[in-house]
């Protein structure tokens, strides 16, 4: 009985919690409210490459990385490393793109983000880690991160949602040694199931690098996209698209391809879900505290239960005087030896026979030992 009411409080207590976030949420949202869902996990892996030993450095990508992680972990990301990965060599690149895989669940949400050089060649795009120094199109396979690497990571844990973002559309970096077969730019990748990738620059096209010690113009936008609230993961693409086109005088749009992607999903939270998920565990506490209070009914406490109801006391109850005297001198027992051993007690007037002779709803019978001094009430006169 102890833990139903103790269980039933907490409950109580959960529902009026629920209902304060839910109010707070909307006083401060006018369009209601908007945050991540309670449940779900979000991880992602964040390299920027730029100290390049024998390509060209590039300004930006570890500015760009630094950017996009801090953005990724105010929107409730768990980071590979706990922060940006920066300047990774092949074995690093490696090792960070497996602990990647280690760390995704069933069901997660999976996000890649690369800034740095990329090369595309005979169709496959790949990731340059810091040390590469490729001469010929097969160095590639060996020096460099296969693309398709990471993607088959995110499909081997079974994740609801994967989200590759690279922004390595920029120059080739080994033009100069006649590897005729690496181009500028990068290749149009086949999604897997529930996959959006998303290119700084359209297929084969170049993206700017932005000013120096600052952001591309793709990362500064991509920044601003995911940190609104309530936009859907195509349409903060597309916001992102128009704003690298605006900025860069429509030098340089970015793509998407992406496979149907099942439920929804807003890096800032979408208007509506969380309204949903409290009212969910508001309706399921509600009916949790009816469950047990239907429980405590049907199995009341014995020491709150009364004595069953008697019709009539019998004659042997002693006179008004004597069980008046008995219980002012602090008598353990009030009623004469040899008669009753119970008091009878009527509810409706809250006061013991004989000072009431009627008893409308029945009479109780009370053990005198379980009454302290004091507990007996006579009927006020007039």
């Amino acid at each position: 009985m102890r833990f139903l009411i103790h269980t039933t409080r907490r409950l109580r207590a959960l529902a009026a919690a629920l209902a304060w976030a839910a109010l707070s949420a909307q006083a401060a949202d006018g369009r209601g409210l908007a945050r991540l869902p309670l449940d779900e996990q979000r991880v992602a892996l964040v390299v920027g490459n730029s100290d390049y030993a024998h390509a060209g450095h590039l300004d930006n990508p570890d500015n760009d990385a630094r950017l996009i992680a801090k953005t990724l972990q105010g929107q409730g990301f768990t980071l590979v490393g706990g922060k940006a990965l920066l300047d990774l060599d092949k074995r690093r690149m490696d090792e960070a793109v497996q602990a990647f895989g280690r760390e995704l669940a069933p069901g997660s949400v999976a996000l890649f983000y690369y800034a740095g050089h990329g090369n595309e060649i005979g169709g496959t795009n790949y990731l340059l880690p810091v040390d590469a120094n490729p001469y010929k199109p097969s160095d590639f396979d060996f020096q460099t991160l296969n693309a398709t690497a990471v993607l088959r990571q995110m499909q081997d844990a079974g994740t609801r949602l994967n989200i590759v973002i690279l922004d390595a559309c920029r120059d080739n970096p080994f033009s100069g040694r006649g590897l005729r077969a690496a181009a500028a730019g990068l290749a149009s990748m086949e999604p897997p199931e529930g996959t959006l990738i998303a290119y700084a620059a359209g297929v084969g096209k170049k993206a700017q690098d932005g000013p120096r010690d600052g952001n591309s113009p793709y990362s500064a936008a991509l920044a601003q996209a995911m940190a609104q609230t309530g936009l859907p993961l195509w349409q903060t693409f597309n916001t992102v698209g128009l704003r690298v086109k605006e900025a860069t005088g429509g030098t340089q749009t970015p793509w998407i391809s992406n496979e149907p992607i099942k439920g929804e999903f807003c890096f800032a939270g979408c208007v509506g879900m969380a309204d949903a998920d409290v009212e969910a565990k508001l309706r399921a506490a509600e009916e949790r505290i009816r469950q047990l209070e239907s429980a405590k009914q049907a199995a009341p406490n014995p020491l709150e239960s009364p004595a069953p109801a008697v019709k009539q006391p019998p004659k042997s109850v002693p006179e008004p005087a004597d069980l008046s005297i008995e219980i002012e001198q602090g008598g353990g027992q009030a009623t004469p030896q040899g008669q009753s051993n119970y008091w009878y007690y009527c509810a409706d007037s809250q006061a013991y026979y004989p000072y009431v002779k009627e008893c409308p709803g029945g009479w109780q019978q009370v053990a005198p030992l379980e009454h302290r001094r004091g507990t007996v009430r006579r009927p006020q006169s007039g």
